[in-house]
């Protein structure tokens, strides 16, 4: 009996870990599948301005009288040559960094009325090259200070706030406690108005004496969701399967219906990650006389799209 005691103690180690290497794996793929979406926004960002070059110099190109473009030097503050964008410097100067982020150092400062060329954006920064053919990093705020080809001031994106109002999907994961037990879950949902959305939920339960896994859809009413604390409510339903330990007298698994009830908060952070804290009351429908009442906490975060 105390070898298959210590053979269970040992085995829920072993889960323990892994849903340490889940939430951690979750982590990463969420910022990875987000990090992915935001390079994709900022391709469609430069090929929109791109296009909106070419539209503007082609329709301010002169003409001959049978209609055929006259060549002449460019008089616009902005040059396109072979696909490039090359805009305006109009603050008074503009510190470049080595890198991506402000803790890298600055080598090159950009002069009121100097031409740069835009390489590429990530996130808040953009990749520049200077006429001297120094390259370096840039704070999308002053970019969006130069002059574009329509001579007015540029406007490249950055995933913010107003994104995460227009969102339609959401992937996740959170960690919590289910009544004393370790739990650890994976959701995906889908917006489809500006106060609902739908959600499915996976969750592993590592318990002392049983271990379950619990399946859920769920309706989510968010009532402000243009407050970067918003709130929430949550109803839904699902199925239960409850495993006990192979020590115990009953080691039958049980499956059960569940009715699912819960509050909660999103938390805006950055880029295109939330926070989610939330409180669930979780009924299992039993074949017993009295059905069994649950509650879960769990934190998360939450990757939208």
């Amino acid at each position: 009996m105390l070898a298959i005691k210590n053979v269970v103690s040992l085995y829920r180690y072993s889960l323990t870990r892994h849903s340490l290497y889940c939430l951690l794996t979750g982590l990463l793929c969420v910022s990875t599948i987000a990090s992915a979406q935001d390079e994709s926004i900022e391709r469609s960002e430069f090929e929109k301005s791109k296009l909106e070059s070419n539209d503007l110099s082609n329709s301010n190109s002169p003409q001959d009288e049978n209609d055929n473009p006259i060549d002449e030097q460019p008089n616009t503050v902005v040059e396109q040559r072979d696909e490039r964008l090359l805009v305006v410097i109009e603050a008074q100067y503009v510190d470049v960094y080595t890198g991506p982020g402000r803790g890298y150092p600055i080598h090159h400062v950009l002069e009121k009325g100097e031409t740069v060329e835009l390489l590429k954006q990530r996130t808040s920064w953009i990749k520049v090259l200077t006429r001297k053919g120094k390259t370096g990093w840039v704070k999308v705020t002053d970019i969006n200070q130069s002059v574009g080809a329509n001579g007015e001031l540029v406007n490249f994106t950055t995933p913010s706030m107003d994104q995460f109002l227009s969102r339609k999907y959401e992937l996740g994961f959170a960690g919590g406690d289910f009544e004393g037990s370790e739990s650890i879950s994976l959701y995906a949902g889908w917006r489809f108005s500006r106060n609902l959305s739908t959600e499915l939920h996976a969750t592993q339960i590592v318990g002392q004496f049983s271990d379950s896994q619990m399946l859920t859809a769920n309706i989510v009413l968010q009532p402000f969701p243009e407050r970067r604390l918003s709130p929430f409510v949550t109803l839904g339903s699902g199925v239960i399967r409850i495993s006990p330990d192979a020590t115990l007298v009953d080691t039958e698994d049980r499956d059960n219906n569940v009715m699912q009830v819960g509050i909660g908060v999103y938390g805006y952070i950055t880029r295109r990650f939330v926070a989610r804290f939330q409180y669930n009351n979780n009924t299992l429908l039993t074949d017993r006389d009295e059905n069994e009442e649950i509650n879960e906490w769990k934190i998360g975060l939450t990757a939208f799209f």
